[in-house]
């Protein structure tokens, strides 16, 4: 386990099981996917999807479900985690991640 997925963990972790790190489940989701996504080592997309899948969990965590859905992680199938048939990589998903910031306001209340 490098380094970066370490640090990744452990910053979850805590956001997972300590209620006064965020303001409430949604805000400790998003916060999951952003500081997973900043700890990605370069050349590691699969990071991102690792991202959504852990914020489903701290939000399960959070509001004390039995077991995580696939809410977040449902952007998994958003096309700009497609891989391209033209180019044979994967699209960036900055649209997808770009987002957070939206959700963070529409959770708190604000217009998007």
């Amino acid at each position: 386990m490098d380094d970066g997925l370490r640090a990744a963990i452990k910053s979850v972790q805590q956001l997972a099981l300590d209620p006064a790190c965020c303001r409430g489940a949604p805000f400790a989701a998003a916060e999951t996917a952003r500081l997973v996504i900043r700890q990605r080592p370069v050349h590691h997309p699969e990071w991102e999807i690792l991202a959504l899948w852990l914020a489903d969990a701290v939000l399960a965590i959070r509001l004390k479900w039995p077991l995580p859905l696939p809410l977040v992680a449902g952007a998994i199938l958003h096309p700009s985690l497609r891989i391209s048939s033209d180019e044979g990589a994967p699209k960036k998903p900055e649209p997808l991640i770009a987002s957070l910031p939206i959700c963070r306001r529409h959770c708190a209340g604000g217009s998007s």
